[in-house]
């Protein structure tokens, strides 16, 4: 069995206050409350903003980047960031979590679900295309059609220039345990993660579990259900079940998955 865990809520974000390691296992853990709704905003709208901030609005295609290529285009200063990536690539965003930006994918669920990851991970003011660039095209308004022959290559974007005073250091990140997606900063109580750092596109934690979340023995306990017992791959949040019979690959944490499909730790130690 290998399978990264679902973000449920799509990949929905984040996370929690800090606890002792005892802290945990003596009472009963909140669970994670429902995402934020995402904040949209029609193609006209849309357009107004770009409008009146033609320089300073950031705009983010989730699409795949033969997509953000393709016949239909792309937004006019669009940065690519696609949905498969983002979960690692998030942290690149971090100078504009105080920010009004723009995010938009095509006409279906990856729009919402980029959006929930950001959310979760602080990006508060992020507002969403509604109806994708199919809604933007529909009502006339233009892309920029990169449809590239034989010999056109696509230039890279531009880097995203960073606040004078970055709110987080943009080598920081945190492990999420329950979907194994990475975040910016816990936000929500009833969740567990792993302090890090990302080299090289992997991560690389620098600390124990941290956080308000119940352990697997917890869950066991408390719920009368059997967990599913394996572990999670710290380099990139993916669960293999002991059934597998691989070896891990450390850095990695054993636990269990729960009913709900989330990773529940068996202690606050990583296995280096």
């Amino acid at each position: 069995m290998r399978a990264r865990l679902s973000p449920a809520a799509p990949w929905a974000v984040f996370l929690a206050v800090l606890l002792g390691a005892g802290g945990c296992a003596g009472r009963k853990s909140a669970e994670p409350g429902p995402p934020p709704p995402v904040r949209k905003v029609t193609a006209p709208v849309a357009f107004e903003m770009l409008r009146d901030n033609p320089e300073e609005l950031l705009v983010v295609d989730l699409r795949e980047p033969e997509e953000y290529r393709g016949p239909l285009g792309h937004i006019h200063r669009a940065r690519n960031l696609p949905l498969s990536q983002l979960p690692w690539r998030i942290v690149e965003l971090a100078g504009y979590r105080r920010q009004t930006f723009l995010v938009y994918c095509r006409n279906d669920d990856c729009g919402p679900r980029g959006m929930a990851m950001l959310g979760a991970s602080g990006f508060d003011n992020a507002v969403l295309l509604d109806g994708g660039i199919e809604s933007w095209l529909r009502l006339g308004f233009g892309t920029v059609e990169v449809q590239p022959p034989a010999a056109l290559v696509v230039e890279p974007p531009e880097p995203l220039p960073a606040e004078s005073a970055p709110l987080i250091d943009p080598g920081t990140a945190f492990l999420r345990l329950l979907d194994g997606s990475l975040v910016l900063a816990p936000r929500r109580p009833g969740e567990l993660h792993v302090p890090g750092r990302i080299a090289d596109g992997r991560f690389v934690p620098t600390g124990g579990v941290e956080g308000d979340g119940a352990l697997c023995s917890v869950y066991e306990r408390e719920t009368g259900q059997r967990g599913h017992p394996g572990w999670m791959e710290l380099a990139n949040g993916v669960f293999h079940g002991d059934e597998t019979g691989r070896a891990p690959q450390s850095p990695y944490i054993h636990g269990c998955l729960d009913a709900s499909g989330r990773f529940r730790p068996d202690s606050r130690d990583v296995v280096p």
